[in-house]
């Protein structure tokens, strides 16, 4: 009887090594890399189109398919300079992002401030005003994705 008790004992704890195994090892399993199309779309603030509807395919986990990793490789074939910080675009071809605060003293602040208009890339996702930043936005195939240089209104 000992023997039983021992044997079915036994078994279990093998059977319940190899359900952990398992599951460990499914967690422990890479991302497989997929291929993913999607169109870019630049635009400054003058109406002239410096990327028009290019589309980009990238292969990668999709945990990298980030709408900012198209609009770079977009840009890169296009030989835009940009300029990246945070996960915001602060700058694309001469189109730079400008705010008039700054480190200038108050007097000269006041005499430019009717000069000054501020300007940012906003980024669209299929057709509407992103709900997240570039960065967080993950793309799958036949989005579209669009930055217009635009006057702030704040």
């Amino acid at each position: 009887m000992k023997k039983k008790i021992f044997a079915i004992l036994l078994v279990m704890s093998v059977m319940l090594s190899m359900a952990a195994f398992v599951s460990c090892s499914d967690a422990e399993e890479e991302e497989e890399e997929i291929e993913v199309k999607a169109t870019v779309r630049v635009v400054g603030n003058d109406g002239v189109v410096l990327v028009d509807n290019l589309e980009v395919t990238l292969v990668r986990v999709p945990s990298q398919l980030t709408a900012l990793a198209f609009t770079t490789r977009a840009l890169d074939v296009m030989e835009l300079y940009y300029a990246e910080e945070d996960g915001f675009l602060t700058c694309i071809g001469d189109y730079q992002t400008k705010t008039s605060a700054g480190d200038e003293d108050e007097e000269d602040e006041d005499e430019n401030e009717a000069e000054e208009v501020d300007y940012f890339w906003e980024f669209s996702f299929n057709g509407r005003t992103a709900q997240s930043g570039a960065r967080t936005t993950f793309v799958t195939d036949g989005d579209s994705i669009e930055w217009n240089f635009v006057e702030s209104d704040w």
